[in-house]
């Protein structure tokens, strides 16, 4: 299901580019460290997952134009 959400997304950003709108997305995945920078009010676990990693990308980060929309995501505790 999240990859059929995905390829929606896709099709979104598309219509949007033929639009005539810059768009770029990125969906939060690997290390915290790496994807922190990108998303905002993350919610952090304690147990499952490997620790320091995103267990699950809520929201994905979004450019639009000059409008930024930082990304959501899960993650474990290191």
């Amino acid at each position: 299901m999240q990859q059929q959400a995905r390829r929606t997304l896709d099709l979104a950003v598309e219509a949007a580019r033929n639009a005539g709108h810059y768009v770029q997305i990125r969906p939060l995945w690997g290390t915290y460290a790496d994807v922190y920078a990108f998303s905002k009010d993350d919610l952090q676990l304690d147990t499952g997952a490997v620790p320091g990693e995103v267990s699950a990308c809520l929201r994905v980060y979004a450019k639009i134009d000059d409008q930024i929309i930082p990304g959501w995501v899960l993650f474990r505790s290191a």
